[in-house]
C-alpha cells in the first residue's frame, strides 16, 4: 500500500499545483498531466454514471446540455488565460529591456560623475587628465546636469529593483535629460556651424535621445501591471488557468455518453 501512495504523491502534488495556480505548473508545461486528467476524468464518469445512462433519454439529453455548456465555458476560459499568457510574455520581455537600458544609464551617470570630477578637479589644480569616454569640454558642458547626475548615482545605483525604484530612476533620468536638452538647443543655435558643440555631444552620449522612448516603454509597463492586479484579483481571472480540467471533464462526460451509445446501439443490432 506504502509504494501506492508514494507513486500517487508526485501527481497529486502537481495537481493540487496547477490548481492553485502556481505559474511554474501552466498547461503547457504539464501535457502528461493534463492527459492523466482527462483518463481520470473518463474512468471517473463511467464508474459514476453507467448505470444511469441505459434506456434513460432525457438524462442522455442532459448530458449534451453540460457537455456543451461546459465546452462553451472550457474554450472561453483558455481564451482568456491564452490572453493573459500573451499579456505576461509582453510584460516580461517589456522588464528585461527596461533593465538593460537603466542599468545602461547606471554606468554612464556613474562614468559622468566620476570621470568629469576627476577631470574638472585636475583642471582647476592646472593638471592633465585623460579620461575614455569623457574630455574637460564634455565635462564643462556638463556641468549644469552633474547635481542631479550626483542624486542619480547616490539613489539607484544599487541597481533596477522594484517598480518603485525604476520609477524614481525614471523620473530623475527626465530631469537629468530635459536640462541636457535645454542646454544642447540653446548651445546649438548659438554655435558657429562647423564649431564643435560639446552639449549636443554629450545629450548623445547620454542617451537622452532615447529618454521619450524608454518613458512610453516603462509607462507601458506600469499599465500591463495594472491591468495584471486587477485580472489576478477578479474571480473570471484566478479560475482561468483551470480551463483544460473543466475540458477533460465535459469531455470525458461525451465520450461516456458516446460509450453507452455505441453499446445500445450494438445490442438493437
Amino acid at each position: 500500500m506504502d509504494w501506492f501512495l508514494d507513486a500517487l504523491a508526485a501527481p497529486v502534488a502537481g495537481l493540487i499545483a496547477y490548481i492553485d495556480g502556481d505559474s511554474a505548473r501552466q498547461p503547457h508545461n504539464h501535457a502528461l498531466l493534463i492527459m492523466a486528467m482527462f483518463a481520470g476524468s473518463v474512468a471517473f464518469w463511467h464508474l459514476v454514471l453507467w448505470r444511469a445512462m441505459h434506456g434513460n433519454r432525457r438524462f442522455w439529453r442532459a448530458i449534451d446540455y453540460v457537455w456543451y455548456v461546459g465546452a462553451f465555458l472550457s474554450l472561453i476560459l483558455g481564451a482568456y488565460q491564452g490572453e493573459r499568457d500573451t499579456l505576461v510574455t509582453r510584460l516580461q520581455n517589456m522588464e528585461r529591456l527596461a533593465e538593460v537600458e537603466l542599468s545602461r544609464q547606471d554606468s554612464i551617470m556613474l562614468a559622468l560623475v566620476t570621470e568629469c570630477d576627476r577631470l574638472i578637479s585636475a583642471d582647476n589644480l592646472g593638471h592633465s587628465a585623460v579620461s575614455r569616454l569623457f574630455d574637460l569640454p564634455l565635462c564643462r558642458a556638463a556641468q549644469p546636469v552633474l547635481p542631479q547626475a550626483k542624486r542619480y548615482v547616490f539613489e539607484h545605483i544599487s541597481g533596477v529593483g522594484s517598480l518603485f525604484f525604476a520609477e524614481t530612476k525614471m523620473a530623475r533620468l527626465t530631469e537629468i535629460c530635459g536640462v541636457a536638452r535645454s542646454a544642447y538647443h540653446t548651445a546649438e543655435a548659438a554655435a558657429e556651424s562647423d564649431a564643435r558643440v560639446p552639449e549636443a555631444e554629450l545629450y548623445t552620449l547620454l542617451y537622452c535621445d532615447d529618454e521619450p522612448a524608454m518613458v512610453a516603454r516603462f509607462d507601458e509597463v506600469r499599465r500591463i501591471s495594472a491591468e495584471q492586479e486587477i485580472s489576478a484579483r477578479s474571480p473570471f481571472g484566478a479560475v482561468a488557468h483551470l480551463w483544460p480540467l473543466l475540458l477533460s471533464l465535459v469531455v470525458g462526460l461525451r465520450i461516456t455518453k458516446t460509450t453507452a451509445e455505441i453499446r445500445q446501439t450494438g445490442r438493437r443490432i
